[in-house]
């Protein structure tokens, strides 16, 4: 039967209890020896105190050296001594937690790095919705404007019609640039620009034709007095 007072020499070298797990007393044996190692470690006493870390856990990560530990002590291992290749694979061993931990501190310095990377994409993307959001908005107006335009337009158009419609009662059927402007009711605006300016040049016209018949009523008269003051 096992004693009632146990030793835990070795568990409080590694900082544990005597119930510890496989996976806490590696874990307490790599915090450990990384405090006491000599390279890392200045005081005089730093390579014996690591050595007697990497004796407690040899002895108690071997379950058949841990339950005769538990069993009868020190007693039980005393001939377990650990040789000089032990020790420097003791050593070895450490220095890979080293490595492990410094590759650890890299990865969640680049994993820190990713996340504020998908932090700016994330704002980024905000942005960018909010801006089509404007867009959306901004053609939305346009193409309101657009239609106000061309209500307008549409509306504007009828109006010159109707009013053209009612000057056509007032213009005399027999010129023919309003006969021919008959067939084109409703007008549309190049037609109605044409309307305006068949009625311009018609206007020239009939102005051309009283010049040209006040001439000859002039030339009459002179020719009719002419002939009266002729002698007999």
């Amino acid at each position: 039967m096992a004693p009632m007072t146990r030793e835990l020499k070795y568990y409080n070298l590694l900082g544990v209890t005597a119930n510890a797990s496989g996976a806490e007393l590696k874990q307490a044996y790599k915090t450990q020896a990384m405090k006491y190692h000599p390279d890392k470690n200045p005081s005089a006493d730093a390579e014996e105190k690591f050595k007697a870390i990497g004796a407690a856990y040899h002895v108690l990560s071997n379950p058949h050296l841990r339950a005769a530990y538990d069993r009868d002590g020190r007693t039980a291992t005393r001939s377990v001594a650990l040789s000089d290749e032990q020790i420097q694979q003791l050593f070895r061993m450490n220095a890979s937690f080293a490595e492990m931990e410094a590759t650890f501190a890299r990865m969640d310095s680049m994993f820190t790095r990713m996340d504020a990377s998908f932090t700016r994409m994330a704002a980024s993307f905000t942005r960018m919705d909010s801006s089509f959001a404007n867009m959306d908005a901004s053609v939305a107006n346009m193409e309101s404007s657009i239609a106000s335009i061309e209500t307008s337009f549409t509306s504007a158009l009828a109006d010159l019609n109707a009013k053209l419609q009612g000057l056509h009662s007032d213009v005399h059927t027999s010129h023919e640039p309003q006969h021919r402007a008959l067939k084109y009711w409703p007008l549309t605006l190049p037609q109605a620009q044409g309307l305006h300016e068949d009625t311009r040049n018609l206007d020239d016209t009939v102005r051309e034709s009283r010049c040209r018949c006040g001439q000859a009523q002039s030339a009459i008269l002179e020719t009719a007095q002419t002939g009266n003051d002729t002698p007999q």
